[in-house]
C-alpha cells in the first residue's frame, strides 16, 4: 500500500535562501524547492552543513564508520539524509504525523534510501 501524500497545506512558506541553508548544495534547486517543512521544522531541522559535520564526526569515532544509524528525533530529515548519502542504513523516527509525512517525502525527494517510522523513540527504549 502506498503512503498517502503529505499534507502540503501544512507546509511553511520558506525562502530560497533559507532552503539553501537547510538543504545545501547537494540538492538541486528543484529538490530544495520540493522539500517540505512545517513552522517547527524551519527552526528545528538540522541544516545540511551541520548534519554533514555530524556525519563526518560519527565516521571518525573508534570502531570505524557506522553502518546502521537511527535518528530518534528525525524531524523532516536533515541528519537522516546526510547519513543516507554517506552510505549508512538509516532509520528515522518522528512522532509528529505531519513531520513524519514530510520526512518520508523529503527522503524520496533527496533520492536516498531510509526507513521512516512514525512513533515515540523514547517509548521504544522503555524511557517513554
Amino acid at each position: 500500500m502506498a503512503d498517502p501524500p503529505p499534507p502540503r497545506e501544512r507546509a511553511a512558506d520558506v525562502s530560497k535562501g533559507k532552503r539553501f541553508q537547510l538543504w545545501g548544495s547537494k540538492c538541486s534547486d528543484e529538490q530544495r524547492g520540493a522539500m517540505l517543512l512545517d513552522e517547527v521544522a524551519v527552526y528545528s531541522v538540522t541544516d545540511a552543513r551541520t548534519a554533514d559535520r555530524i556525519t563526518k564526526y560519527a565516521f571518525a569515532l573508534p570502531g570505524g564508520p557506522p553502518r546502521d544509524v537511527c535518528d530518534g528525533c528525525a524531524c523532516v530529515g536533515g541528519n537522516v539524509i546526510s547519513f543516507a548519502r554517506a552510505g549508512c542504513a538509516v532509520s528515522g523516527i518522528e512522532f509528529d504525523e505531519t513531520r513524519c509525512a514530510f520526512l518520508r517525502h523529503n527522503v524520496a525527494t533527496a533520492g536516498v534510501a531510509a526507513d521512516v517510522l512514525r512513533g515515540d523513540a523514547a517509548a521504544a527504549t522503555g524511557d517513554g
